[in-house]
């Protein structure tokens, strides 16, 4: 009976504004809401969230329209639920706050308190998402309160996975990681398979963000194990961009671009845009970085298109800003900062303080390339603040050897030396190959300026052999020919 009642449910709401319309409107509305419901409550017990959801957008504008002219509660807060976890799958958070803060209010007048903890959830992956890590924690502790209360531990699982997400953004990975601890060890209790692949992937993030890579890349083995056996193919597409970045942040380019070559076949035949725009995008970065820049640029215009055709803001923003990148590769300054300034007005817009933080950190390329180091170190030091608040590692060291090439410009090498030695340490610890390579060669290009020639060349071979290792062929042939010019 569930297969049948889900296929006239797919039908009525994809019909629905013509059955608005129609004489029986009462019985209608009567039984789309109990259907409605019936899918509500699964999304609640299920634990269904922003960062997972998937719907039909309009299907759910026309059923909202049916609860209200009959003025059903229950269905509004379903069909509010639903609307909100659609607007922030897709990036737009504050149409995201606005339905899941209605939807709030209808379940606590209610009393349904499943529905209750299930949009405090909602509301902290927002704020999360936003930055707002105080109020994401607070939505997040109200949620697992609830939970306890009622024993459900599925739900106390689903809700320390969410505050680890939260201390995770702040660096306090300790924290982080005994959220997914606990998390994981409530999942694997009750043989809640779909919770434990989710938590071995947070924690496999939590490791790469130490550095760990052996530890991450486990991590999210396990992860694609569990995906595979339960045949989630969405979830094994997300196991392999997963073990992508973790070959990124090796420097294993080729291994990183099959990764993500799998990850993108599956998304495309599961028909899943979100998952194909994201592989594009990978897959862009890492042509980048190997000096493809054609090929860079196609993937992020296939990106872009289909961020654009589902509406994801946060989606467009990322698009904007690697086409930006490429660009500025190309030397096209004017077009690579009006890429820059588009992705910071949507992330501006929706208050993405990590999406901000990237463009601030590239606009202040932008001016360095020309010339402007004033601008440039007040667009870097924007970045820089973001990035620690967020605890963003990886987005700390860039900024601080960003910075340390403004000094250097500037003259100033005593200070440059200082923020690229800053920026080397933490890519030491995170084990971030292309990032260790960039510091090497400027804290070689410092050594050059100051006439102490045997250490500068000794840092460019560091760096040059780096650069080999990870396949950035372009940045090999560049620092040759510094190391060239020295023995003239």
């Amino acid at each position: 009976m569930e297969l049948i009642a889900d296929s006239i449910f797919d039908w009525i709401v994809k019909n629905a504004a013509v059955l608005i319309r129609g004489a029986a409107i009462a019985g209608l509305v009567m039984f789309c809401g109990l259907l409605l419901r019936r899918k509500g409550s699964a999304r609640r017990a299920g634990g269904i969230k922003i960062e997972g959801g998937h719907g039909d957008l309009d299907a759910c504008e026309r059923m909202l329209e049916l609860a209200e002219k009959e003025g059903d509660l229950e269905a509004q807060a379903d069909a509010l639920g639903d609307l909100g976890v659609i607007w922030g799958t897709r990036g737009d958070l504050r149409k995201a706050e606005e339905m899941l803060r209605k939807a709030l209010a209808i379940e606590e007048k209610l009393g349904r308190e499943e529905g209750v903890a299930c949009e405090y959830g909602n509301l902290g992956i927002v704020y999360r998402k936003w930055g707002d890590l105080d109020t994401a924690e607070a939505m997040h502790r109200k949620a697992l309160a609830i939970e306890e209360k009622l024993g459900r531990e599925e739900g106390v699982a689903s809700a320390y996975g969410d505050l680890g997400n939260v201390y995770w953004m702040r660096g306090d990975l300790d924290t982080a990681e005994a959220m997914h601890r606990k998390a994981l060890a409530i999942d694997e209790k009750l043989g809640h398979e779909e919770g434990m692949a989710n938590h071995y992937s947070n924690l496999g993030l939590i490791h790469r963000t130490r550095g760990d890579l052996d530890t991450a890349e486990r991590m999210h083995r396990k992860a694609l194990a569990i995906e595979e056996k339960l045949g989630r193919q969405e979830g094994v597409a997300r196991g392999y961009g997963n073990l992508g970045n973790v070959y990124w942040t090796r420097g294993d380019l080729d291994t990183a671009e099959e990764m993500h070559r799998k990850s993108l076949a599956i998304d495309e035949r599961l028909g899943h845009q979100e998952g194909v725009a994201a592989a594009y995008g990978n897959l862009g970065v890492i042509y980048r970085a190997r000096g493809d820049l054609d090929t860079a640029e196609a993937m992020h215009r296939k990106s872009l298109a289909i961020e654009e055709k589902l509406g994801c803001q946060e989606g467009v923003a990322s698009a904007y800003g690697n086409l930006g990148n490429v660009y500025r590769m190309r030397g096209d300054l004017d077009t690579a900062e009006q890429m820059h300034r588009k992705s910071l007005e949507i992330d501006e817009k929706l208050g993405r303080l990590e999406g901000m933080a990237n463009a601030y950190g590239n606009l202040g390329l932008i001016h360095q390339t020309r010339g402007d180091p004033d601008t440039a170190e007040e667009m870097l030091r924007k970045a820089l603040a973001i990035e620690e608040k967020l605890g963003r590692q990886e987005g700390v060291a860039s900024a601080y050897g960003n910075l340390g090439n403004v000094y250097r410009a500037r003259g100033d090498v005593d200070t440059a030396e200082q923020m690229h030695g800053k920026a080397l340490a933490i890519d030491e610890k995170l084990g971030r190959q292309e990032g260790i390579a960039n510091q090497y060669s400027n804290l070689g290009a410092i050594c050059a300026e100051r006439g102490d020639l045997d250490t500068a060349r000794d840092y460019w071979q560091k760096a040059r052999d780096l650069y080999a290792k990870i396949g950035i062929s372009h940045m090999v042939k560049q620092v040759e020919g510094w190391i060239e010019e020295l023995d003239e």
